[in-house]
């Protein structure tokens, strides 16, 4: 029995509430973030009254990243309440819906506004009307935009985003647009949207003024009608754009962008301030030199996995000078790619290039460009060259020459290479760079700096000379060829010294590396490699060791001494080592990848995972085909029973498919007669079907606790949160039926890939029970019709569950 409070406590300490509520109303009206004022509305009934009267003028920004069931009301009540918005962040609430966001036309005040992964929202109420179809509901991601059934091709052009135009029309002052991952065309909808926010076109005495950062990322393009410069109708809107992400749209074409036909378009193109540009993933995109050159104030240039060939590399080098980073990896018809004389690299200005896995450059073309980047460089460079064709010593001897590079490394990624030498290596982690009194530096190999010896001086000025590689954060020596497994005793020393050396050299600043499939074995001095990494690199953060040889459970244990360690990834079939009795150590960790290991059993996994349940976000398990469904038990909170978490026998299963399939019901748009369509579940008849198959939706705490006696109450009450794991994939797991998946609660996405034994009953009771999910991806056997698509009540948030992978049936089936 509790003491009673006496009242001389109740008045030295005073309740809150016992202010006057013009009082309250003034402390609360200094809170900016809306989520707070939510949270501090939802402590008792006094506070939710005053906050649901008041106009909260100071609350500037909303976050809403998890869907649930209040979250349109709320979005309607911060519309009318804070008239100040002006950041709105909705991205990962993926039930939305275009209706949702018509309370968005109250505001005004709005500069930011992102919808990201809302892959419901078209931008308009008449072609989301069928949004609760199957057909939109398992669809993969944003492609096409559908149209309306029966709609002419000059109907589906001139349809308007109303919703989106409503929007953007009432707030003028919007800076920052999001749209990517939605359902919202590229085309003349939406470039009529955006021209709301300009007047006239700029001029000398009037610069542009409008949005300026757009992210179109993953959207499809308008349906019908002209396809030329669907892009680039949408861009001249934004004269004021500085800011663009268009990748992965795998349907945008040079024609698709500029339009070269309509001289105003292309002039007006062009005229475009942009500084930072990505057209990452666009496949078919090509023959842009042109365009992008004429965009010269452009800092920033991803082009990765397009179709841009030497002639446009060659017309960007020349004419973007303020040019600090580019990426052209995976630009298969790239060759060449010479930009040794690009004013950007001459200048120092090019600090940042990733050419990873361009085949076809060989080393003639590789090393000039190497030379000039290292010799004029003043600051540290991020340089990305995995598998490159032209990666050897002679193109890594051009980045050691005595003229560069200043500033020395950031970030070097050498990965897949199979024409690198251990000495050329050892050469990189001798080299040294000399630092000047004045903030100059020059750097030259080991025997140039050691003739004035470290700390010397040159004329009236002192200088330090320092490793080269010192100062940097992230190093890929994954795949070398001369780092890999070794037949002889001595070219395995000889490995092992390299890594040694290179980590040394890197020191103390060395926050990610990658060593995949490297000999990490023991040293010509009798030492070990891994032991280093806790006295050389004591703030390593990431680190990957997936196919390593030479490592032993004493080497992995080595690890738990590193204490800023949060990503791990390990792998490979070898039975020297075991994580039940290497890795136990470990805290803290928030992403753990395990690939490879098909003996791993689940009581060798247990400490580990358990050793980090309170801090995982993301787990990979790949390649584990003697796991069970009692691995991920041991992510659960410790006091909760084993035997709870237990699924249901497979005949409860079985039977929980059978309901299922009689529940269902033809899909609009869909023939009545089509077998395992869409799944259409009440709420309480799902919680009855699920109630009678063992699996159950878990309670509220509150209803829990006045189910129970009041000796009770107070447990329940204060029972552990669920795991903290966010992201699971399994791949090749074949062990796997998911009965546990249901049990965490704070999945948001979940890929099943390659899992054989995972069964349809399994997967449903995990999408009914996990209010967070938004991507599940379905392995090949369970077609996306079995899912259960939109039932109402709590489990609304099917409606935002995005479908992957899945098997496609024979009649009348939909891949996912």
């Amino acid at each position: 029995m509790e003491p009673a409070v006496s009242n001389d406590a109740q008045q030295q300490h005073p309740s809150l509430l016992q202010l006057p509520n013009a009082l309250l109303a003034h402390i609360l009206g200094h809170l900016a973030d809306f989520s707070d004022l939510a949270a501090a509305a939802a402590t008792c009934a006094a506070l939710h009254s005053l906050a649901a009267e008041a106009s909260w003028q100071r609350v500037s920004q909303y976050a809403a990243h998890v869907w649930s069931p209040a979250l349109p009301g709320s979005l309607a009540w911060a519309a009318a309440h804070c008239p100040q918005l002006r950041e709105l962040n909705l991205a990962g609430a993926t039930a939305l819906r275009d209706a949702d966001l018509l309370p968005l036309r109250q505001l005004s005040t709005l500069t930011s506004l992102s919808l990201e992964g809302l892959w419901r929202v078209t931008g308009s109420l008449s072609t989301s009307s069928g949004a609760g179809s199957s057909s939109r509901l398992r669809r993969s991601g944003a492609t096409h935009a559908a149209s309306p059934a029966g709609g002419s091709a000059a109907q589906q052009q001139q349809q308007q985003l109303d919703v989106l135009a409503a929007i953007v029309g009432s707030n003028r002052g919007l800076l920052s647009l999001d749209i990517g991952g939605t359902a919202v065309p590229v085309g003349p909808g939406l470039a009529a949207a955006l021209a709301q926010l300009t007047a006239g076109a700029p001029n000398a005495t009037k610069p542009a003024y409008g949005l300026q950062r757009l992210r179109l990322a993953g959207c499809g393009r308008a349906a019908g009608g002209q396809q030329a410069a669907l892009l680039g109708r949408v861009l001249v809107e934004c004269p004021a754009l500085v800011r663009l992400d268009a990748s992965g749209c795998p349907w945008l074409t040079q024609e698709g962008v500029e339009g070269r036909d309509d001289e105003a378009l292309w002039a007006a193109l062009c005229m475009l301030p942009l500084r930072h540009v990505s057209f990452a993933g666009c496949l078919l995109l090509g023959g842009i030199g042109t365009l992008v050159s004429s965009w010269e104030h452009l800092t920033s240039l991803d082009i990765s996995g397009t179709a841009v060939d030497d002639a446009d590399m060659e017309l960007i080098g020349l004419a973007c000078e303020q040019l600090q980073s580019l990426n052209i990896s995976t630009c298969c018809r790239v060759k060449e790619a010479q930009l040794q004389h690009s004013p950007a690299i001459l200048s120092g200005r090019l600090v940042q290039l990733r050419l990873a896995d361009l085949a076809w450059v060989g080393a003639q073309h590789l090393a000039p460009v190497l030379r000039q980047l290292a010799a004029n460089a003043a600051t540290p460079l991020r340089l990305d060259l995995s598998g490159c064709g032209g990666l050897g010593d002679r193109a890594l001897s051009e980045l050691l020459h005595t003229d560069g590079p200043a500033g020395g490394f950031r970030e070097l990624r050498l990965g897949s290479s199979g024409r690198l030498t251990t000495a050329a290596l050892q050469q990189l982690a001798a080299a040294t760079v000399v630092v000047r009194n004045g903030g100059g530096s020059e750097s030259g190999d080991s025997s140039s700096s050691s003739s004035s010896g470290e700390g010397g001086s040159v004329g009236n000025g002192s200088r330090a000379s320092r490793p080269l590689l010192r100062g940097l954060e992230a190093l890929d020596l994954s795949h070398l060829h001369c780092l890999g497994s070794k037949a002889s005793s001595a070219a395995a020393a000889s490995a092992a010294a390299t890594l040694a050396a290179l980590l040394q050299a890197a020191g103390s600043s060395l926050r990610r590396l990658v060593l995949d499939g490297c000999f990490a074995g023991g040293t010509p001095d009798g030492g070990r490699m891994l032991p280093l990494l806790p006295r050389c690199c004591p703030g390593l953060e990431a680190l990957s060791l997936v196919g390593c040889t030479g490592v032993g459970n004493d080497d992995l244990a080595a690890l738990n001494a590193l204490p800023a360690l949060r990503d791990l990834a390990v792998g490979g079939a070898s039975l020297a080592w075991h994580e039940h009795r290497a890795l136990t150590g470990l805290r803290g960790l928030t992403r753990l990848r395990i690939a490879r290991r098909p003996f791993l059993t689940d009581a060798q996994l247990a400490p580990l995972l358990a050793a980090n349940r309170g801090s995982l976000v993301q787990l990979e398990l790949a390649g584990c085909a003697s796991l069970t469904d009692a691995a991920l038990l041991h992510l659960l909170p410790a006091a909760e029973p084993a035997a709870e978490a237990v699924a249901a026998p497979e005949a409860a299963a079985e039977q929980l498919a059978i309901k299922l399939d009689t529940m269902a019901v033809a899909a609009p748009g869909q023939p009545s007669g089509s077998s395992r369509d869409a799944v259409q579940v009440s709420h309480s008849e799902m919680q009855q079907l699920l109630g009678q198959q063992g699996v159950h939706q878990a309670p509220s705490e509150r209803d829990q606790a006045h189910a129970l006696p009041p000796r009770q109450q107070q447990s329940v009450l204060h029972r552990p949160a669920p795991p903290a794991l966010e992201h699971l994939q399994l791949v090749c797991c074949d062990r796997f039926t998911g009965s546990s998946l249901r049990q965490l609660g704070r999945l948001r996405s979940l890929r099943l890939g390659g899992c054989p034994a995972v069964t349809e009953a399994a997967v449903q009771a995990a999408a009914l029970c996990l209010p967070r999910l938004t991507l599940l991806e379905l392995p090949s056997h369970i077609p996306p019709s079995s899912m259960p698509v939109l039932p109402a009540g709590a489990a609304r948030h099917l409606g935002g569950l995005r479908l992957l992978g899945g098997g496609e049936e024979r009649r009348g089936g939909r891949r996912g």
